[in-house]
């Protein structure tokens, strides 16, 4: 039912890429599912469906299990992580539309690698003081996922913060600088 609804509205995606979201939310919904999604056009104009676990493990679960069970969209490619945007700046670009503030000043922070595990991350710019601590939070994690690829936060990034300002002590870096840290050479 969903692939039968959702399947021939690949064409009109560049004319109205809000009415196919929204059918695509109503068919997921007809479907028993409520995941949170993107819709976006790659650069050969294929449209991705891009099924978000929101760096939940369980969610990360239901959301293989769908992408694994997908079939064949012609114009589709359905993906089960948010990618990393084409840039960094991009990636700041896009979030900030979505956030409505602006993010050119976001610096980033990354502790060593914890014997548990994973590393913390904490993102700063001005704009985060707009929101309340959770918030800002969720931006931040939007941010990195958009930076990073939401599959590499979920496996490396034990904790995300967010602040307004600078903590003492620690030495912040670029969006660039982050990703240039983190990503293979061949992915910046």
């Amino acid at each position: 039912m969903f692939v039968a609804r959702v399947a021939p509205l690949r064409p009109g995606f560049e004319a109205s890429p809000r009415s196919i979201f929204d059918a695509v939310e109503q068919a997921l919904q007809g479907a028993g599912f409520d995941l949170a999604f993107d819709l976006t056009a790659d650069t050969d104009s294929t449209v991705l469906l891009i099924f978000t676990p929101e760096g939940d493990a369980e969610a990360a679960r239901v959301v293989d299990a769908l992408v694994a069970r997908a079939p064949a969209l012609p114009g589709w490619r359905v993906l089960g992580r948010r990618p990393r945007a084409r840039s960094w700046s991009d990636a700041l670009t896009l979030v900030g539309t979505i956030a409505e503030v602006d993010l050119g000043d976001a610096r980033f922070w990354m502790s060593p690698p914890s014997s548990g595990g994973g590393i913390h991350l904490a993102m700063v710019a001005a704009a985060l003081g707009d929101f309340e601590p959770e918030g800002a939070r969720a931006v931040a994690m939007l941010t990195l996922h958009h930076l990073l690829g939401e599959a590499f936060v979920m496996q490396a990034v034990r904790e995300v913060t967010a602040a307004a300002t600078e903590q003492d002590g620690r030495e912040y870096m670029s969006a660039e600088q982050l990703v240039r840290t983190l990503c293979s050479p061949d992915e910046v």
